[in-house]
């Protein structure tokens, strides 16, 4: 009998250490659900989302840990995507990888695009320095930068072309003769429907525009929100001699006739709204409905009629660049 108890108390023990064991076994298809939930891509926002003109860098903070082209070979298979591309740049191959990386849901073409244009670094933090200042189709951005001694050759702007201010001063405005000449058709062609643009602001030295910034950061305003609309010297496109305020430069000119006119017809005469509305991510300023900029018909043209979703960035590195 007390054999009998015996083997019974020892089937038993064995019994409680096997249940007590799968009782504190890992559940591996929890396991293995975690693993995958934690490889989804979240969908991420535009480039430089926040506040335009910010120096930050923490629109672009991500968790996806830096790679290169050496040792990413999970993407070697998609580097011929870039490759590819006519806009493809050697030097930038692990920008795009880092920001494909980042941005998923951008085309391999969108993600060449921004790099290219700067847009995956800072603000003013890696700058490159502007040779062809002369030319009418000239880049000027946050990422390129016009010599502090340029000054184009400059025409003064007769005064029915420019703004009044209501008792009777008229200040003196110049732009390269190019725009100069455009500007002046394009008044006279709207004059005929009533209306009347001028120039508000045209050209400025590079001394004048380090003063504009450094009076707006010493007046008490962030420099993220002076960047936003305040170009920094030698990165502003009025020291082209090619860009013009039109009419005036606050928000209210776009309840003029004359805006509707040249929103409209501007690109007939070789000009550009520069700063578009929705458009703040990329350019780095907020919208400017008043700032024109010539780039030339042909140009003014081809992106109103074939690229009038893009940005004049986007346009240069997609289309003007490559050709050069």
């Amino acid at each position: 009998m007390k054999k009998h108890f015996l083997i019974a108390v020892i089937i038993t023990a064995v019994m409680l250490i096997l249940f007590g064991c799968a009782a504190g076994k890992p559940d591996i298809s929890a396991q293995t659900s975690h693993v995958e939930n934690t490889s989804e891509t979240e969908t991420l926002p535009p480039p430089s989302s926040t506040a335009a003109g910010s120096e930050s860098s923490s629109e672009t903070t991500s968790s996806v840990p830096a790679i290169t082209s050496e040792n990413a070979t999970e993407t070697t298979e998609s580097d011929d995507f870039y490759k590819d591309s006519v806009l493809y740049k050697p030097e930038n191959i692990d920008r795009y990888i880092n920001y494909k990386m980042k941005y998923p849901d951008y085309t391999y073409e969108e993600v060449i695009t921004f790099v290219n244009i700067g847009i995956d670094m800072d603000h003013y933090s890696q700058i490159t320095s502007i040779t062809d200042y002369d030319n009418l189709n000239v880049l000027v951005n946050k990422y390129r930068r016009l010599p502090a001694e340029y000054k184009p050759e400059l025409v003064k702007l007769s005064s029915f072309l420019c703004y009044s201010d209501g008792s009777g001063n008229v200040k003196e405005h110049y732009l390269r003769e190019e725009a100069a000449s455009a500007f002046e058709a394009m008044h006279a062609e709207a004059a005929k429907s009533n209306l009347s643009i001028v120039a508000y602001g045209t050209y400025r030295s590079y001394e004048t525009q380090k003063t504009i910034w450094e009076y707006a950061v010493n007046s008490g305003r962030t420099i993220e929100d002076v960047d936003s609309k305040n170009a920094r010297a030698g990165h502003s496109e009025h020291q082209t001699g090619l860009a013009i305020d039109a009419m005036i430069n606050t928000y209210d000119v776009t309840q003029t006739g004359e805006f509707k006119w040249y929103s409209a017809n501007a690109y007939k005469f070789g000009f550009i709204i520069r700063y578009p509305e929705g458009k703040e991510a990329i350019t780095g300023y907020s919208y400017e409905p008043w700032h024109l900029r010539f780039v030339g018909v042909d140009i003014a043209t081809d992106m109103h009629d074939n690229y009038s979703s893009l940005t004049y960035d986007e346009y240069y590195v997609r289309v003007i660049e490559p050709a050069l």
